[in-house]
């Protein structure tokens, strides 16, 4: 039986390309799985939670307008205690605070109308600490060469998680009587974080020179280099998107059908196409193309989008689910592997890269918070809901813009680098 598993293991890995990546990376991969799940199971069903106490959107903004503030502000401690302690430990506090949350929401279930904010702060909390550690360890794991084979691999692991932990909670939470359900599914989160603690232990250390924070440098390349401030000014325009798109779409299909198991069922659809952008985004897109593809992506979404100006209704917003899905991962990608190579550029920004990400998440964090604020601002029906979506999905193109400043000028050192005759 163990040869049974080893086999499906290699195999798995093999699909995935994980295979190419070495042992320390699989074992990030292996504790992700744990992540997605529990994440997942958060994002969708406290959203339909606060919905059902309160049936309006305001609340579901405030409470994701609550994570993305608390998560901007604890990044910094959760940099600092990477630069005094390791990455390890940053981690594994992550997962403390996530299971706190979980014991919030199973115990506390019955108050969440008064727990909201704090169950909010725990879910920022907990994902500032998690993903400061999780980007640092990426970055030592992998290489500029397959880094985005790596990242692929964790997109496919997300979608195949998003598979079955949206609908299996949905049917559940939607069967149940009561908040029975919603109290079963918090506590198999409340499990899945218990089990990820312990694969945590198994991650394998990185080399740490210096054990004191590098917020001064970080400051000071910031100040200094180009690629750094067009790093904050793509990823704040990133998050004018991202924060909205984060839930808006679940929110709209359970505004039009008030049932669990069909916004399960959507974000199943979700881990399909997240499957298949991320196999199909690891065979495309290189460093030098990521700015043109974000250019067509973008497109593509804001013609989408458009059409549900004609009409909103559940079939139609689940195919923009579908398309969005799959679209979306080439901007979260090209993103999120732009930044690593920008912050992996040479020893010195290597060193402050945790108080870097800390920085990186308030620029992400203001612009989610706009992002919201465009969406309260018009009207809250479905053709103001709509507009929100075009205008937010728009100002990706800004985004693509930058990306390919940033890639033309790295691409501009690398080769001023190399001596005459030599190779990179």
């Amino acid at each position: 039986m163990v040869r049974v598993f080893a086999g499906i293991k290699r195999k798995a890995f093999d699909i995935l390309g994980l295979d190419r990546m070495g042992e320390r990376y699989q074992k990030l991969a292996q504790n992700y799985i744990f992540l997605v799940f529990y994440t997942t199971l958060e994002s969708v069903f406290v959203n339909t939670l606060l919905y059902k106490i309160s049936p309006s959107m305001t609340g579901v903004v405030i409470y994701r307008a609550i994570t993305y503030v608390a998560a901007a502000i604890t990044m910094h401690l959760a940099a600092y205690i990477c630069q005094k302690k390791s990455p390890l430990v940053v981690i594994r506090l992550g997962g403390m605070f996530y299971l706190l949350m979980y014991v919030a929401l199973f115990f506390g279930l019955n108050y969440m109308d008064k727990l909201n904010y704090f169950v909010a702060f725990l879910a920022g909390t907990g994902g500032a600490f998690y993903w400061t550690a999780h980007n640092i360890l990426v970055s030592h794991y992998t290489t500029k060469n397959n880094r985005d084979i790596g990242i692929s691999a964790l997109g496919v692991i997300q979608g195949i998680i998003t598979l079955f932990c949206p609908v299996i909670s949905g049917f559940v939470i939607a069967r149940m009587p009561g908040d029975i359900g919603y109290r079963i599914m918090f506590g198999v989160g409340m499990l899945c974080v218990v089990a990820q603690i312990r694969v945590q232990l198994k991650l394998t250390p990185v080399e740490q020179t210096i054990h004191k924070s590098q917020l001064r440098l970080a400051i000071k390349l910031l100040l200094g280099k180009l690629t750094y401030k067009m790093l904050m000014a793509y990823e704040f325009v990133r998050g004018i998107r991202d924060g909205t798109f984060a839930f808006i779409v679940n929110m709209l299909l359970f505004e039009i059908i008030t049932d669990e198991s069909l916004v399960g069922i959507n974000t199943f659809l979700t881990g399909i196409m997240a499957i298949i952008g991320s196999w199909v985004y690891g065979r495309l897109v290189r460093r030098h193309n990521r700015g043109q593809y974000l250019i067509v992506v973008t497109t593509l979404l804001l013609g989408v989008c458009s059409l549900l100006f004609l009409k909103m209704n559940a079939p139609m917003v689940m195919l923009f689910n579908v398309i969005n899905s799959f679209l979306q991962l080439f901007i979260i990608n090209s993103c999120n592997n732009t930044t690593f190579d920008v912050l992996g550029e040479n020893n010195s920004t290597r060193k402050s890269m945790g108080e870097m990400l800390a920085i990186r998440e308030g620029a992400m964090a203001a612009g989610r918070i706009c992002g919201l604020a465009i969406m309260m601002a018009l009207p809250q029906n479905a053709t103001g809901y709509v507009t929100a979506m075009c205008l937010l999905t728009a100002s990706q193109y800004i985004v693509a813009f930058i990306m390919w400043r940033v890639q033309r000028t790295l691409q501009r050192k690398e080769q001023a680098s190399v001596p005459v005759g030599g190779t990179l």
